[in-house]
């Protein structure tokens, strides 16, 4: 009861009460370790600090020329879509490639027909394997090693599911010739996953992943290093997890992180559109779109690659794909907005009816005649006009290679946007035509041969 014996008592005991602090902290320190280790290996997941930093990329002024043929492409399918998703790309992007594979779940009767090499991977099912035998997610890391084996000369791999579409040209000249592939690079649409999953310890850091749908290089150099560990990292990394996660953790236990690339989208472009995602708002075009239907695969391409007026070259508007442009015609009341080669709206005082008029389906895109003011030209069209509704919205987007005609207001002031509106003009009852200039026409090229059997690189 008297306070100076109780803080007498109290002071006894404090060197005790430190000396076995300090033989417990001595102990834990010493056993964290084997701690740390009985919970790697009892999960599989390795305990890893964050990754090193990413390679630099080159500089605009010394970016390496880079040709297609120095780049191969894995595509993820299965043979239900062999026909349909992608027969798409086989008819659109992928004529523009040489050497790709496609890995796919089991081998059609008619494979030979197909003209694409086609692998068939079938892991075996590991202890924790949560996913069914067919499950895409399983034959991912597969896909990266069996490539890599394909095209050991390749100085760049890049890999998607077969519900993408990829603006080739421009992920050669914005994404992969900007990086040196002698260093290692993972280039992707970064993301976390849930922490939902499967296998993952409290604390534990995740990596970033780079979304498969979204399209994702790496550089020879990191595929050099990340061939070896792939039978590794395919039985340690099962679970539930998808296969881009699968290969994001095989990539991060060498030190490596995604670069995140605004190029790359994960979604379709009028869904990135609603969320304010594009690649055009830092003035570059896009590299790739997701979650397409085999037609709208088709789409993109009519609004890409043109087939000129001999039938034996074509020129790719790549770096003019969705460029969006906006022009009002105050004489007219009108106010036209659209992007390049999806839609053209028009609204304000001058247009039919309370609501704005939408052209959101590119009907036809060809040369222009000689003499015309223009080089090409492209017709949109919509529903039903609302004063005449036998007719349809129709818009014809003009397109000039070069600056506006001299009489033009945006000639005079100048334009650092990828198509500068000359003018525009009523040509009839829900019937527009605008006219665009641009600095990035392209250069007519011989018609691209059919994809083949994937060969060169090997």
């Amino acid at each position: 009861s008297n306070p100076n014996e109780a803080l007498g008592v109290a002071a006894s005991l404090a060197p005790i009460s430190m000396r076995m602090r300090a033989r417990f902290c001595l102990l834990l320190c010493a056993s964290l370790p084997s701690l740390l280790e009985a919970l790697r290996r009892s999960s599989g997941v390795l305990q890893r600090e964050p990754p090193v930093a990413a390679a630099p990329t080159v500089d605009d002024g010394d970016q390496l020329l880079l040709s297609v043929d120095e780049v191969a492409f894995g595509v993820l399918t299965c043979s239900r879509y062999l026909s349909s998703r992608l027969d798409a790309q086989q008819q659109t992007w992928l004529r523009h490639v040489k050497h790709v594979v496609a890995f796919t779940d089991e081998r059609p009767l008619d494979a030979d027909k197909l003209g694409i090499e086609l692998v068939v991977e079938k892991p075996p099912m590991g202890p924790k394997e949560l996913l069914e035998p067919g499950d895409g997610a399983r034959r991912a890391l597969s896909m990266v090693e069996t490539l890599y084996r394909r095209f050991p000369k390749a100085k760049w791999y890049f890999f998607v599911d077969d519900d993408t579409f990829v603006y080739v040209p421009t992920l050669l000249s914005q994404v992969l010739s900007r990086r040196n592939p002698g260093a290692a690079h993972y280039v992707g649409w970064a993301y976390r996953a849930g922490k939902d999953l499967h296998g993952w310890q409290p604390g534990q850091y995740m990596p970033r992943i780079a979304i498969g749908g979204a399209g994702f290089a790496m550089s020879a150099e990191l595929m050099a290093r990340l061939a070896p560990e792939v039978p590794r990292c395919r039985s340690a990394y099962t679970w539930d997890w998808p296969g881009d996660l699968r290969i994001a953790q095989c990539v991060f236990d060498l030190g490596y992180d995604v670069e995140d690339d605004k190029h790359l989208h994960p979604e379709g472009p009028r869904v990135e559109f609603s969320f304010g995602r594009s690649s055009w708002s830092e003035g570059e075009p896009p590299v790739s779109f997701h979650h397409l239907a085999p037609q709208e695969m088709m789409e993109l391409s009519k609004a890409e690659v043109l087939t000129v007026s001999d039938g034996h070259g074509t020129a790719d508007f790549a770096a003019l794909a969705l460029a969006e442009f906006r022009h009002q015609e105050f004489s007219l009341g009108l106010t036209l907005h659209g992007r390049f080669g999806l839609e053209v709206n028009v609204s304000g005082e001058g247009v039919p009816g309370s609501s704005p008029l939408q052209a959101n389906s590119m009907q036809s895109f060809r040369a222009a005649a000689w003499a015309s003011g223009h080089d090409f030209e492209q017709v949109y069209r919509g529903g039903a006009c609302p004063s005449a509704p036998s007719s349809n919205i129709q818009v014809r987007l003009e397109l000039r290679c070069g600056n506006c005609p001299a009489r033009s207001l945006t000639q005079q002031m100048g334009s650092a946007e990828p198509l500068a509106p000359c003018g525009a003009e009523a040509l009839g009852k829900c019937s527009y035509r605008l006219l665009l200039a641009t600095q990035r026409c392209p250069t007519h090229e011989p018609m691209a041969q059919p994809t083949g059997r994937a060969s060169g690189l090997r």
